[in-house]
């Protein structure tokens, strides 16, 4: 009897796992967000919308530490600033994202160069060393 209790239980985990695998693809969302790249256990969720339009680069590391969603599972301190290189492998998944993309326009990453200047991701250059002080879009993510 104790055997067959203990065979049933890995039988559920097992299944579990597989489920939660399978809803853990590019483009589905989790956490509020959506998922933009996965290995099947862990990935990187993007936020859904843009949370800044116009911002310097310190208020878009602010926006993304303070950025929450809806859902109380989420705290607001797992979103952050993408860096220059999250948001150039963002970018190979772009497609699959659907109404969820980023605009063609620039954003900020959190990778930086020195206290004057950082790196922003732009589509067709991927990159531009930018002072801090110029406006651009923000899009927070997490880790999963």
């Amino acid at each position: 009897m104790k055997i067959k209790t203990v065979f049933f239980g890995i039988l559920l985990l097992i299944q579990s796992l597989f489920i939660l695998a399978q809803n853990h693809k590019v483009g589905n969302e989790l956490h509020g967000g959506i998922i933009v790249f996965t290995d099947g256990e862990h990935g990187l969720i993007i936020s859904k919308t843009n949370i800044g339009d116009k911002c310097s680069y310190d208020d878009a590391v602010l926006k993304c530490k303070e950025y929450s969603t809806e859902k109380s599972y989420v705290s607001a301190s797992q979103w952050y600033l993408p860096s220059i290189g999250e948001l150039t492998l963002i970018k190979s998944y772009h497609e699959k994202l659907g109404k969820y993309k980023l605009d063609e326009e620039p954003y900020w990453s959190s990778t930086v160069k020195n206290k004057e200047s950082a790196w922003a991701f732009l589509f067709n250059i991927v990159a531009s060393l930018t002072p801090k002080h110029i406006k651009y879009r923000v899009r927070a993510v997490r880790a999963f």
